[in-house]
């Protein structure tokens, strides 16, 4: 619990719409995550977006490394003119 009573959490809704496997319905219809399981989706979502950031940063250094070449090219160019 935060200060002032608050509490820090995910919408069991919002969980079940893709992991209905780590949301539980009680009798009077309340859901409730299993917080436990919900580390490990947490874990493979941080994998995925690091692979992601990965293949991003070697198209930029790519993309850098072929707006260095031809910056060079056309200064040659222009010093052969």
């Amino acid at each position: 619990m935060l200060r002032g009573g608050r509490q820090v959490g995910v919408i069991a809704k919002d969980v079940e719409k893709f992991y209905p496997e780590l949301v539980k319905t009680n009798n009077l219809g309340y859901k409730m995550v299993d917080y436990s399981k919900l580390s490990a989706v947490f874990l493979e979502g941080i994998k995925e977006q690091q692979i992601r950031i990965d293949t991003q940063q070697k198209e930029i250094d790519d993309l850098k490394a072929m707006v260095n070449s031809l910056l060079i090219n056309q200064t040659a160019v222009i010093r052969a003119e």
